[in-house]
């Protein structure tokens, strides 16, 4: 997996060369599709400012998964240190800690995003009177902050990178794009993508189309078919477990095909990771198998002996796949189910995506996987 993190320098096009060294001074959005490196930019950014002897440089993102995912890359090269990153809520708690003790000593009972509007009060309170703490603050996913979030960021640093992608927000109210852009953070967009094959890009593109003035995956897609061909496919299944066995089948040959490659296992709820759990662990491959929990104190790490990893669809928010499985796809409903989380599932993969469901899944992603047919007047009335 850390392969997948670095490039060479001859391999970043000309918009991406000039992402990193922008003037030190400044804030500055990235956009662009999924696969178009910005997460590999803003670690490069980061770097780029700490040899500048900016040394105070913090790395926020969203989800726990995704840090250590980014963390994991670092690692690999240990130019940036894996503690000056961390979710922007685990910052918050930290934050708050050393400069309002007092509210932290009587926080808000309760899950954070229950609470969130009176963490968000409290830091914006606390930030009004604050000079610049930070040489600088780089966050990915920004499309999933609060506009008064980032307002709270910009006091803290004059010198910001932050990256999203609409297509992408999957909690609600996040509006961190359009609030950077009234900031009057200089906008740099990237067009073209290189890591998701042609056909998933096709059905990510069904599933939820480019906003107006965007262009599509496929229409931006570089990614070298010649190397490994994209593959898509959507299976039904009697039941869950059979769907797991279907699974295993294909990955048994994918880990040969792909040597050294990962392979993401997704379903929409920490439910179904009880449920087929045992049944991964217990197989042939069990070995290979890291399983993303979410009760306390759960790994959610990339283990370099591991190859096979299970997660939520919220949780593999931001990481990358040679190979995707979404079991339970008929339970991609409701918030676990919008046009948005499932593309961002979907374009997680680079060269294959499978999904498999029992019963019937919504009709968006039904018609993402079907080919084009012309049915006969006779055919509706059979």
């Amino acid at each position: 997996m850390k392969k997948s993190w670095w490039r060479k320098q001859a391999d970043l096009d000309e918009h991406q060369k000039r992402v990193v060294d922008l003037p030190t001074d400044g804030k500055y959005l990235l956009t662009g599709p999924p696969g178009s490196g910005k997460t590999n930019l803003l670690l490069l950014r980061a770097m780029y400012l700490s040899s500048a002897s900016l040394k105070d440089v913090i790395f926020l993102t969203v989800g726990r998964t995704l840090k250590e995912f980014i963390a994991t890359g670092v690692g690999a090269k240990g130019l940036l240190g894996t503690e000056q990153i961390d979710t922007y809520r685990t910052w918050v708690m930290r934050f708050l800690a050393e400069h309002s003790p007092q509210f932290m000593n009587t926080k808000p009972v309760g899950d954070y995003d229950d609470t969130q509007a009176l963490y968000v009060a409290e830091l914006d309170r606390v930030t009004q009177s604050m000079p610049p703490l930070y040489d600088a603050i780089v966050v990915d996913e920004v499309q999933d902050l609060l506009e008064r979030e980032l307002v709270c960021l910009t006091r803290l640093s004059s010198r910001l990178m932050v990256a999203g992608d609409i297509r992408q927000q999957i909690y609600s109210g996040g509006k961190g794009v359009d609030a950077a852009l009234v900031l009057g953070f200089e906008h740099v967009r990237l067009r073209y993508h290189y890591r998701i094959g042609r056909r998933i890009c096709e059905v990510a593109d069904s599933v939820y189309p480019p906003v107006p003035v965007t262009d599509s995956l496929s229409q931006t897609c570089n990614y070298d078919e010649k190397e490994f061909a994209s593959s898509v496919q959507l299976t039904s299944a009697s039941s869950l477990e059979e769907q797991v066995e279907l699974a295993l089948q294909e990955i048994r040959v994918q880990l040969s095909a792909f040597p050294g490659e990962s392979i993401g296992i997704f379903v929409p709820k920490n439910k179904q990771i009880d449920q087929i759990r045992d049944q991964l662990l217990e197989s042939d491959l069990g070995s290979l198998v890291a399983v993303h929990e979410s009760k306390q104190g759960a790994s959610r790490g990339f283990d370099e002996s591991r190859r096979i990893y299970v997660m939520t669809v919220y949780s593999a928010k931001g990481t990358e796949f040679r190979a995707v499985h979404v079991l339970a796809a008929e339970g991609l409903r409701g918030r676990a189910g919008t046009r948005k989380l499932v593309f961002t599932a979907f374009t997680r993969a680079k060269t294959s995506l499978s999904v498999y469901y029992t019963g019937k899944v919504q009709g968006f992603i039904a018609s993402a996987f079907a080919k084009p047919t012309t049915p006969t007047l006779e055919e509706l009335f059979e």
